[in-house]
This record gives C-alpha cells, sequence and structure tokens, in this order.
C-alpha cells in the first residue's frame, strides 16, 4: 500500500491534498498530511523493530493522553481508523495518525537560559499532572529500560562470551565500572524498597520532544510518547541533563569536553522543582545529582556491551565509535561524581 492508501483507513476530514516528509525523527517515520478541509495531521509509520508490542505502545499513549486531556492538559490526539482501532497494520508494518498541533515549535538545541527552563518545567509538569493515573494500567513497552543492574548484568555476559575478540579494546573501562558499581544500584533500589514512588514518566526527555508556541514560546505540551512507561521521575530528571551535557559530543574522542554545566544545572533545577513542588519527596531530591552519574553509566555500559557484540543495536559512523561513545558517558559521569558536593548545594537552594 502507498501512503495514501493507508491514510484512507482512517478518520480524517476531507480528502487528502498533500503529505510531506516531517521532522527528523531517528525511529519513526512522519509525514504531515493536508486534507482539502484544511485539516492538518501527523502521519507516522512505527518502527516495528524498536518496539515489538504496538498493541501496549498505542494502548498507553491513548490511556496517557486521555488521561491528560481529561484533566485539562494541551496532549496529543490520536485519530482512530475508520473501524475505530489505534492504529492499522500492512502485512508487519503499523501505521498511525495524529492530529497535527497547529501554530507550535520545536527545538534542537537549548538556546537559551529561558530554554532550559522551559524545558525542565515541561517534564515536571507531565510527571506532575500524571500522578493521579494508575502505573498499573500503563505497559512496560520495553522491558527493563532503565533497570541499571540488569544493563550490568548483560555486559558481564557479553564480557564473558566476547563473540568478537573486542574484549582486549576496553582497557580501564571495566575498572571504572566496577569502581563505580553502587551508583548503578541507587535508584532501582530507591524502587524496589518504596523509598522513592514509582511514576508515570517519559524516559526520552530531551528538548525536541517539547513543543512551544510559535507565538509566545510558552509550553504546548510533550510529545512522542512512545516510551511512556511506568518508573522514576529521576529517569528523566537525569537523562535530560546527560544529554544535554553530552550535547553533539557523543562521539567525540577528546572525552575532556564531556563536562558539568553547573549553571545548566541550576536552571533545569529550578525549572523541574517548580512544577513539581509539593509533589516530589526528599529522596527523590536526594537523589537528583548522582541520576545524572547514574543514567551516563547506564548508557556507557550499554554502547560498551554493543561494542562487544559487534555493534548490534546502535548504528555506527565508524568501527569503534560504540567504544568512543562509551568512553564519552564514562567521563561525563566521572566529572559529575566529582562535582557532586556542588551539585548537592545547588538543589539545596530550591528546597522550600
Amino acid at each position: 500500500m502507498d501512503i495514501k492508501e493507508v491514510l484512507e483507513k482512517f478518520a480524517i476530514d476531507g480528502n487528502i491534498d498533500s503529505v510531506n516528509a516531517f521532522g527528523n525523527g531517528h525511529i519513526n517515520k512522519s509525514y504531515k498530511v493536508i486534507t482539502d478541509t484544511g485539516e492538518k495531521y501527523l502521519f507516522q509509520s512505527i518502527n516495528g523493530y524498536a518496539f515489538k508490542n504496538v498493541d501496549d505502545l498505542m494502548r498507553n499513549i491513548y490511556i496517557v493522553t486521555s488521561y491528560l486531556k481529561a484533566e485539562g492538559f494541551e496532549t496529543l490526539e490520536i485519530v482512530k481508523t475508520k473501524n475505530r482501532k489505534l492504529y492499522f497494520k500492512d502485512d508487519n508494518t503499523f501505521y498511525r495518525v495524529y492530529k497535527y498541533v497547529r501554530k507550535s515549535i520545536t527545538y534542537e538545541k537549548l538556546e537559551s537560559p529561558e530554554l532550559v527552563v522551559k524545558a525542565a518545567k515541561a517534564f515536571g509538569q507531565l510527571h506532575r499532572a500524571l500522578e493521579g493515573l494508575d502505573s498499573v494500567l500503563v505497559a512496560e513497552t520495553i522491558k527493563d529500560f532503565h533497570n541499571t543492574p540488569k544493563r550490568f548484568e548483560n555486559l558481564m555476559s557479553a564480557i564473558t562470551e566476547d563473540p568478537c575478540d573486542r574484549l582486549k579494546d576496553t582497557d580501564g573501562l571495566m575498572g571504572f565500572v566496577f569502581t563505580n558499581r553502587p551508583y548503578l544500584r541507587l535508584i532501582q533500589e530507591a524502587l524496589d524498597s518504596g523509598e522513592i514512588p514509582e511514576r508515570i514518566v517519559h524516559n526520552d526527555p530531551k528538548i525536541n520532544n517539547v513543543l512551544f508556541d510559535r507565538e509566545t514560546n510558552e509550553i504546548r505540551c510533550v510529545i512522542d510518547l512512545d516510551t511512556v512507561m511506568p518508573g522514576s521521575c529521576l529517569y528523566d530528571f537525569g537523562d535530560a541533563l546527560r544529554s544535554i551535557f553530552t550535547g553533539d559530543n557523543e562521539s567525540n574522542r577528546d572525552t575532556s569536553v564531556m563536562k558539568v554545566d553547573l549553571n545548566i544545572y541550576e536552571l533545569y533545577v529550578k525549572g523541574y522543582l517548580e512544577s513539581m513542588n509539593g509533589s516530589i519527596t526528599k529522596k527523590e531530591i536526594e537523589l537528583m545529582p548522582a541520576s545524572i552519574a547514574v543514567l551516563a553509566l547506564e548508557l556507557g555500559i550499554r554502547f560498551l556491551e554493543d561494542y562487544i557484540r559487534g555493534d548490534k543495536y546502535f548504528k555506527i559512523t565508524f568501527e569503534d565509535e560504540n567504544l568512543v561513545r562509551a568512553q564519552g558517558q564514562f567521563a561525563l559521569a566521572k566529572d559529575v561524581i566529582a562535582n557532586l558536593p556542588k551539585l548537592k548545594a545547588i538543589t539545596k537552594k530550591y528546597i522550600d
């Protein structure tokens, strides 16, 4: 089927006038659709390799967006098929349609201090808005996605197998992982013990997943809800800052550029805690600075495992890119750990 044939399966308003490629997502292919009535839609093919259970994925999005809408928040709106399904399947390809959010913009980079604060507020608002939704209703679509102790076990298995004879290239990295192994358990053990609450979180808290109003630059909504799952708000907090500090340097051989920016950290804490004030727990606040190290270690472990196994998961552009990526994330984790006293002092300033 071509795109227009697939679109005819959905309950869109009017006849298709134009279909154009849209955005720069790495997982799903997206298209902007305009009909002869002037209605606009976002049409996507879902990556069935990355997402094994499309039923649960789409049900999660429907449950979360329906809840947010009922609570008065702007959010994505799924357009169902003509037979009331959340997506359409043709052979082994899955398709969905959203109503296009008009007069909205996204940013690829945090271009100003104001934008850092607003990005933090957006994810804080999402976490707080979803507090009333029972996490039991939301499926775990990617098992053990942020279970860092499990990620460590996977790395140990890769080391034992060493299928590509690459372990010899990782000199020094495993020593760093073992030295900092206690950090790997921080969030997961706090969740398992009930010290911190399980929340419904985004799991991909990049700046380009926040829609802003084109005219006022105010927050409209958080998008790309494919990885919305039960977990900890610390996953989003730590990974957002890890991503900001990494910037465009993920594959840079010069690991000295992987540094904490205390000013950005303060801006993000300010925005996030402003949104979560009265909701976030004392233990969650206590773990916020270290969560950046946890997420950097986790991603570094994933890159290292993939390198040892022969680059099966992450796309590479040069032979040892996953090894370089692992070195960069470990360098960032090291700098976060070295700066923990300063990060904790900054966080304390914003606690009521």
